[in-house]
């Protein structure tokens, strides 16, 4: 399995275009969160009958992804194959930004994200994070 990796020069027009369009990705992404916290979950598909919008598919997605890349990376360090040893390393990196951006969709779920300290802060009986003995909260 041989790879070839060419550098992209940091002034060079392939490197503007694709800056171009992941600074375009972040700036919708910011824009739809906005859209998101101001009119709550019935952008994504939420109510009171469909529980689980977009957000929650999207971080099943991630989790899915993040463990597949796991279990790729898994074949060089723990099972030796050497054939994947160049893709190893950039899987283990894919798999922390997977689930990096997972926890984002958690926030994004969450309706008012500026408010997820108070779920450990506080001690609620009511509140099951609040009663196990394995949270941080209890």
């Amino acid at each position: 399995m041989a790879l070839t990796y060419s550098t992209i020069e940091g002034n060079s027009r392939r490197y503007n275009t694709l800056l171009g369009i992941l600074a375009a990705l972040v700036l919708a992404g910011a824009v739809s969160f906005v859209v998101s916290y101001l009119k709550g979950h019935q952008v994504f598909g939420g109510s009171n009958v469909v529980p689980w919008g977009l957000p929650i598919v999207f971080l099943i997605y991630l989790i899915g992804l993040s463990a597949g890349s796991l279990i790729l990376s898994s074949l060089t360090y723990v099972f030796g194959r050497e054939e994947y040893k160049p893709i190893a390393r950039m899987a283990v990196f894919l798999a922390i930004v997977l689930i990096l951006g997972a926890m984002v969709f958690i926030f994004v779920d969450l309706g008012r994200p500026e408010k997820f300290w108070r779920l450990f802060m506080f001690f609620y009986l009511n509140n099951m994070t609040s009663t196990s003995r394995d949270s941080p909260g209890g």
